[in-house]
């Protein structure tokens, strides 16, 4: 399920747009483009199309990550675990991801 999402999206030929990092959780933010706009633009950047790929993996019962480095930002899936069971099951990882356990630090 995975390869066709990843396929249908680069057949669509969106290109991937460079913008200026604008850093996470500070005063500036950085404008989140709609799925429309990514579509009629056919263009977005690291933040704009892992979103998008996420909620489209999410639409499906994935469960995707959008995994937020210094600069760039990343979609990734799991293969173990469909949402509907994440969500459902009380799990270790899953307390320390909401508790900010599995966050790491500079």
């Amino acid at each position: 399920m995975i390869k066709k999402i990843y396929n249908a999206l680069y057949q669509q030929k969106i290109e991937y747009e460079i913008n200026e990092y604008v850093e996470f959780l500070s005063q500036n933010q950085q404008q989140i483009r709609t799925a429309e706009v990514i579509q009629k633009e056919k263009k977005g950047n690291c933040l704009d199309l892992a979103i998008l790929f996420c909620a489209i993996c999410y639409y499906f019962d994935l469960l995707p990550i959008l995994i937020l480095l210094n600069g760039h930002v990343l979609a990734a899936v799991s293969l173990t675990h469909r949402y509907s069971n994440w969500d459902n099951e009380e799990r270790l990882g899953k307390k320390l991801f909401w508790d900010g356990g599995g966050i790491l630090e500079d």
